[in-house]
């Protein structure tokens, strides 16, 4: 038995593959669906309003399962929040996972591991002969320390959802990542 953690794409990605090697597994997610960072609803996304995927739907969805002709191009993440949820419910996924469950430890015991959970306030564990991470990297924001003192308001693009955040104000976005890019785009057209 595998413990696959996380329901966003690459979660999902794993345990469709443990799944077609017949491969039993649980998957946990902290949220209540499937998405991941897609799921603009899932308190821990760092979407945005915005957001469009970067690279086109053909470079990007899972090749036994094509997005529908329908999609745009370059989908706008709801798109992608209901491809997900669409792949998981077109390959059974969401029978495996335990959502709204919280992975407290992952801890080798003997050749496998003992994996605890936390779910409506109660903590369980069990022994899993693999455990598969796909929790995301960009969960908790890298804010480093700076020099200097600022007093106005500073923001990480996790907590970034609407463009008319920066509606009359002077912006400084500082970063040249995709999310940043998008960003200053928003910001062109507000402050």
């Amino acid at each position: 038995m595998y413990a696959v953690i996380g329901a966003g794409p690459m979660g999902l990605a794993t345990a469709r593959n443990l799944s077609k090697q017949g491969l039993p597994f649980v998957g946990y997610e902290l949220n209540g669906d499937v998405g991941g960072l897609w799921d603009i609803d899932n308190p821990h996304s760092t979407m945005y309003e915005t957001a469009h995927l970067i690279s086109s739907k053909r470079m990007t969805e899972f090749r036994e399962f094509p997005m529908d002709e329908r999609v745009a191009t370059y989908p706008h993440h709801a798109e992608l929040k209901r491809y997900f949820q669409d792949y998981a419910r077109h390959f059974g996924l969401y029978d495996h996972y335990q959502f709204h469950t919280r992975v407290m430890s992952v801890t080798p015991e003997g050749d496998g591991w003992r994996v605890t959970v936390e779910q409506d306030g109660e903590q369980s564990s069990r022994y899993f002969d693999g455990v598969l991470i796909a929790s995301g990297t960009l969960h908790t924001p890298n804010r480093p320390a700076l020099p200097g003192h600022f007093d106005g308001e500073i923001l990480h693009a996790r907590e970034y959802r609407d463009p008319s955040l920066f509606q009359d104000k002077r912006v400084l976005i500082v970063g040249c990542g995709n999310s940043a890019c998008d960003m200053a785009v928003d910001a062109v057209h507000q402050a």
